[in-house]
């Protein structure tokens, strides 16, 4: 894991305690960073919260990764909530 600033540090505290908005985007860093597990694990914490970006962006991860057929569970839930991106890579699959 690549070191974090003090900012993402204290979104890392506040995830691993149970804060979906923190989750998110700590797992949209190590996702950004290719830091693909950490990025899964509080996108999944997120998503499991009912975090709308959060379900999108865990579908994201997992297309990204090749688990196409987990990555669609995902995505559609986000589409079926309105999220355009999510429509149009669902479509793809």
């Amino acid at each position: 894991m690549t070191e974090l600033s003090e900012q993402e540090q204290a979104m890392l505290r506040m995830a691993d305690t149970g804060n979906i908005m923190a989750a998110f985007n700590i797992g949209k860093v190590f996702q950004t960073r290719g830091e693909n597990e950490q990025a899964e694990k509080y996108l999944r914490i997120a998503a499991n919260g009912d975090h709308l970006g959060g379900i999108f962006k865990l579908g994201e991860l997992l297309h990204t990764l090749g688990r196409d057929e987990e990555a669609k569970s995902f995505l559609k839930i986000a589409a079926d909530r309105g999220h355009k991106k999510a429509a149009e890579i669902l479509s793809s699959l």
